[in-house]
């Protein structure tokens, strides 16, 4: 797992995926969605970011955790 970058904002870690295209920028994309689930369970960062460089966008995309009982 190779993310596009790791940034920080005041002392919090994001990592962030960049992407450009019809399909991909969109986080209900199957292969980006996978890839940005990937970054959150490898990194735990405290949270991911989809960056659509043609529409000059960021989003931040969050997974509810499971709860274990």
């Amino acid at each position: 797992v190779r993310a596009d970058m790791l940034v920080e904002k005041n002392g919090q870690r994001f990592v962030a995926e960049v992407k450009t295209g019809t399909h991909a920028p969109n986080p209900a994309f199957p292969t980006t969605r996978r890839q940005l689930l990937e970054y959150g369970l490898a990194f735990d960062p405290y949270g991911v970011l989809l960056v659509d460089m043609e529409q000059e966008e960021i989003m931040e995309v969050s997974f509810p955790r499971a709860q274990v009982r």
